[in-house]
């Protein structure tokens, strides 16, 4: 496997990872109060669009040329790093 495949392999794995977060914050914000919920909701829908802007990134590394495929690698790495940060910012907000 390349270097690339590997790459695109080991964003794959986060992507489902910080999927699995956003899921369990929805879980935790459906068991929260009425006022509550309403806050969670804003920051789940927050997160969730910035989760789907990663993957259009990652969508669209995937389809880049080798050239151009060097070059977002660092951008793609930068969107998941803050991918990450918002999901713990609304999970510290969800205690």
């Amino acid at each position: 496997m390349g270097m690339r495949e590997t790459y695109e392999e080991k964003v794959e794995t986060r992507l489902k990872k910080l999927n699995a977060q956003i899921e369990e914050l929805a879980g935790k914000a459906d068991k929260a109060t009425q006022e509550a919920k309403v806050k969670y909701d804003q920051q789940l829908m927050e997160v969730r669009e910035q989760r789907d802007a990663v993957q259009r990134k990652f969508e669209k590394l995937q389809a880049a040329g080798e050239a151009a495929w060097k070059d977002l690698q660092s951008g793609m790495n930068e969107a998941l790093d803050e991918l990450k940060a918002a999901i713990g910012e609304a999970g510290s907000r969800f205690q």
